[in-house]
């Protein structure tokens, strides 16, 4: 199952657990929740990812004004859709399947998965995305794969 793994990292954590992994589409949504500051790392999270074949790409710094900014039909949203993140966009209903987690300053860890996305015939790589809130007490795994016209959309 797709990022199913995750669901193995600090399990005593899962604060919720959303998805749906259909035959050909599917997305994952997890949060962990803790109330020790540093309980998730950079390097913990990129690690296990690496271990289980999600090599890491890059990161970027969200601010809170910036991820406050994330909204989809009057939704707090994580803006990941066929194409990745991407928060330029109008929004794409893909958006629906991603509660935006954790509502602070975060760090977004960007992961090569081993599944595709297809959208009207155009293939690409699937990501997987971390985020770690500044205070390292919630992290936030999001992961949209497969064929655009198989995927269930909540």
């Amino acid at each position: 199952m797709p990022g199913g793994y995750w669901r193995e990292f600090k399990p005593e954590f899962i604060a919720k657990d959303y998805g749906d992994q259909g035959g050909h589409a599917g997305y994952r949504a997890i949060l962990w929740s803790s109330n020790s500051p540093g309980t998730f790392t950079a390097s913990g999270v990129i690690q296990f990812a690496e271990e289980n074949d999600w090599p890491f790409l890059d990161s970027n710094r969200y601010s809170i004004e910036h991820m406050c900014s994330w909204f989809y039909n009057g939704t707090a949203v994580f803006p990941l859709g066929f194409d990745g993140l991407d928060a330029s966009t109008e929004g794409a209903d893909t958006y629906r399947c991603f509660p935006r987690w954790p509502n602070s300053a975060v760090v977004v860890y960007k992961f090569k998965t081993p599944w595709m996305t297809v959208e009207e015939e155009d293939w690409k790589d699937a990501y997987g995305y971390a985020v770690v809130s500044s205070n390292g007490q919630n992290m936030a795994l999001y992961h949209l794969w497969g064929d655009r016209a198989n995927l269930v959309v909540p």
